[in-house]
């Protein structure tokens, strides 16, 4: 088996060499920043949805009704941030299987899939601003976020 300049090396349990090939990529950068403001769009939602939602709970615990206009503010901003997550997300599509990998699709997810909190969409969102890379949950391969490397040797 030759070896290429994309392939990796890992040192495992300090004793073997252990051979794999490098992850998928996308394919260019405007599909990387499609995938990290998908992601940041849908941590702001989820997260504005948590503020609402405590927010509502405090007003009622203490009979505010004076300050219900913010809570109205803060659900007009969470439906302006879902209706843009739903637009921008379906854009952003895994390099493999070609599925919106942050939209809610009705083909059947790899076995591998993990969620957070009932919600795979949010751990792919989470991996791609922690991580710099995601597991598609419905092919199950991993990309990187980043740029492809082109060959850009002799044509045949």
């Amino acid at each position: 088996m030759s070896r290429s300049s994309t392939d990796c090396w890992v040192w495992w349990n300090s004793s073997s060499w252990i051979y794999f090939l490098e992850m998928h990529s996308l394919p260019n950068s405007s599909a990387v920043r499609r995938f990290r403001f998908a992601a940041l769009l849908l941590l702001m939602k989820w997260l504005l949805v948590i503020v609402s939602v405590v927010f509502v709970g405090y007003l009622v615990i203490a009979e505010r009704k004076d300050l219900s206009y913010i809570v109205i503010n803060l659900m007009g901003i969470t439906l302006l941030i879902s209706v843009s997550h739903w637009v921008v997300s379906l854009r952003a599509r895994c390099p493999l299987c070609l599925v919106p990998s942050f939209s809610h699709q009705q083909c059947s997810k790899s076995r591998d899939v993990r969620n957070l909190l009932g919600n795979y969409r949010l751990f792919v969102a989470l991996d791609v601003l922690c991580k710099g890379s995601f597991r598609c949950p419905y092919c199950g391969e991993s990309t990187a976020i980043r740029v492809r490397q082109r060959n850009r040797g002799t044509r045949r």
